[in-house]
């Protein structure tokens, strides 16, 4: 279960570390305004136009190979896209990352509803999150979705002044 929880943290933070990166993607790569929105765009289109996809595929080819076959390919994709020196090689690599998140997030989740038990579990597992009602009355408690929604601009600002060549 903890792999499957860190590969949708993995796929879930890449989008913000990506926005947080984007003025400085522009400036070392030369992108124009209207080329840099492709960055983000080319893997929101394609995770989400090949999703249910993905999904199917699971199904028909077994949930963990396409998890490890899609978390492949968005690892691979995303080593591409940091040693990419080329705006059209980073746009590339971001719809091969959005191919390869199609593939692996709907496996992850799946694998968590038919592994884990209901109940608590489950739901940390799949970050929905429980409210509590005191002190802190929208304190979020949960797996990746708690992470993502307090510790991600953190990660990402870090990552964004780590300069990697």
């Amino acid at each position: 279960m903890a792999v499957i929880s860190v590969a949708q943290l993995m796929l879930v933070l890449d989008e913000l570390i990506v926005n947080t990166a984007l003025p400085r993607i522009q400036r070392a790569l030369q992108f124009s305004g209207s080329g840099l929105e492709w960055v983000v765009t080319g893997y929101a289109v394609t995770f989400g136009g090949l999703l249910m996809l993905g999904g199917r595929a699971g199904d028909i080819l077994g949930r963990r190979r396409m998890l490890s076959g899609g978390i492949l390919i968005f690892t691979a994709a995303s080593l591409a896209g940091g040693l990419a020196t080329a705006s059209w090689l980073l746009i590339t690599a971001s719809v091969l990352q959005g191919i390869g998140a199609a593939a692996a997030a709907p496996a992850a989740l799946s694998l968590i509803t038919v592994t884990v038990p209901e109940g608590k579990l489950r739901t940390r597992a799949l970050g929905v999150g429980q409210y509590r009602h005191h002190r802190r009355p929208y304190r979020r408690r949960g797996g990746a979705g708690g992470v993502r929604r307090h510790r991600s601009p953190l990660a990402a600002a870090v990552v964004a002044t780590v300069d990697l060549r």
